[in-house]
């Protein structure tokens, strides 16, 4: 939020997109689980980045587990993945930014 507040107070993003990544950051943080948020969204960081060893070496059912940590749903049209529905804890972590957040850096 502070780095979305200073990109905004130099004039590096418009108000639309401030009040839009305001808006998306408030919900994802809200969509954490209550608590310390910072000591959660650690947690969550360490099981997300222990995630492909432990689907590697699990059975089965216990992969179907492991992946509902991080996947709320997979949208499959035509027998191919059309898009993937994240958890909200998870969303930070897979989604892709649309914009950089400092400006093109490569103009």
């Amino acid at each position: 939020m502070d780095r979305l507040k200073q990109q905004h107070g130099w004039g590096d993003i418009t108000d639309a997109v401030y009040q839009a990544q305001r808006d998306e950051t408030r919900t994802a943080l809200a969509a954490l689980p209550e608590g310390d948020r910072v000591a959660v969204f650690d947690a969550y960081r360490t099981q997300v980045l222990e995630l492909p060893e432990a689907i590697e070496a699990a059975s089965p059912t216990r992969r179907e587990k492991l992946c509902r940590i991080v996947l709320e749903r997979v949208v499959v049209r035509d027998r191919e993945i059309d898009g993937i529905v994240w958890t909200p804890a998870a969303r930070p972590f897979f989604e892709k930014q649309r914009e950089c957040p400092q400006g093109d850096s490569n103009p």
